[in-house]
Order: structure tokens, then C-alpha cells, then sequence
């Protein structure tokens, strides 16, 4: 299937956005797990429990040329 969407790694001096991946499901459970973020009315994070299957169900809509998810990681720690 051709597309239009196109992974790409965009790096500054404090983040890097880069294309989620299934070996970035540790580093955000971790990120979550702080507080309830899934309870805020503001963002959309999925529950700790529904991270797994978030992370498959959007890398299945990239392959099918529907999404094309990233993920921000802080360059400072």
C-alpha cells in the first residue's frame, strides 16, 4: 500500500520525536505510572493496563496507512 505518511526522526537540543515502536511500551507505563493521566479530560493516555494494546492497534493503523504514531523523549534525563 502506497502512503503518504512517512516515519521521520526530528531531534533538538532538549527532545526527539521518534516513530513509536512496541520496545517503547516499558518507557511509557513508566511515564504514566507517576499519576492518573488517563484521567485527564485534556490529553488522551491510555490506562496502564490498555498501554500494550494501544501501542498495537496504532502500529496496525500505520502499516495500514492510517496513523502515524510518535513518541517525545526527553533528551535530558
Amino acid at each position: 500500500m502506497q502512503t503518504w505518511l512517512n516515519s521521520i526522526v526530528l531531534e533538538g537540543n532538549l527532545v526527539k520525536l521518534a516513530p513509536l515502536e512496541v520496545s517503547h511500551i516499558p518507557a511509557l507505563l513508566k511515564a504514566a505510572s507517576d499519576r492518573n493521566l488517563w484521567e485527564l479530560w485534556y490529553t488522551s493516555v491510555p490506562s496502564a493496563e490498555a498501554v500494550e494494546s494501544y501501542v498495537r492497534t496504532v502500529l496496525t493503523e500505520q502499516k495500514n496507512g492510517l496513523a502515524l504514531p510518535f513518541v517525545i523523549i526527553d533528551k535530558k534525563k
